[in-house]
């Protein structure tokens, strides 16, 4: 999952500068609707590929473990893969506000995983055990993705798919981009 985080802040740190050309141009909304529907749609099919490939992939990488710690680890990898979409979800409508000029609310609401994880824990642990955590951040996430996307009521347009492409077609250069920006930030 720390690959995905690294691809969801890559994404968020290319997204906004794609959204707003688009939002010069006069196709925000259209834009954003193919972005949630084909990144979106693309990381729910891995985050479904991830979960349901966990019960012989993760025996294969951890062949050590008792069978409860296993049982344990093929539940916590199953929910964690679909946090996936919530990822780049996430990053998709928090570039969006960020056009939009509604940074606190961007910034505001992005802890809202570790709340549900930390919140999940404390008060389920107990009896589920350390799947409250990826329970919690799932619900985090759940709750991150309404508030994000109630806040921009996007318009139904059609969606725009050549940003979407532009973006996948340029993906290979943000995190070398996105490594330069961290590097000469901490320089500061």
């Amino acid at each position: 999952m720390t690959i995905a985080g690294l691809a969801a802040n890559v994404l968020a740190y290319q997204v906004v500068p794609t959204l707003q050309k688009e939002d010069f141009d006069g196709g925000f909304d259209g834009a954003l609707r193919a972005m949630l529907l084909g990144l979106g749609g693309g990381a729910l099919s891995l985050g479904l590929i991830g979960a349901g490939t966990a019960k012989w992939l993760i025996p294969l990488l951890n062949q050590n473990l008792d069978t409860t710690a296993l049982e344990l680890a093929i539940q916590a990898a199953m929910i964690s893969w679909i946090w996936l979409p919530g990822m780049v979800v996430g990053a998709i409508l928090t570039g969006a506000l960020h056009i939009r000029g509604r940074f606190v609310l961007a910034t505001s609401v992005q802890s809202l995983p570790a709340i549900g994880a930390l919140t999940c824990c404390l008060l389920s642990h107990r009896s589920i055990g350390i799947v409250s955590l990826a329970w919690g951040q799932l619900g985090g996430y759940i709750v991150l993705l309404i508030i994000l996307y109630t806040s921009l009521a996007p318009k139904v347009h059609k969606p725009r798919w050549i940003q979407t492409r532009r973006l996948l077609r340029e993906g290979p250069l943000a995190p070398v981009s996105y490594t330069h920006l961290r590097a000469h930030e901490t320089e500061a």
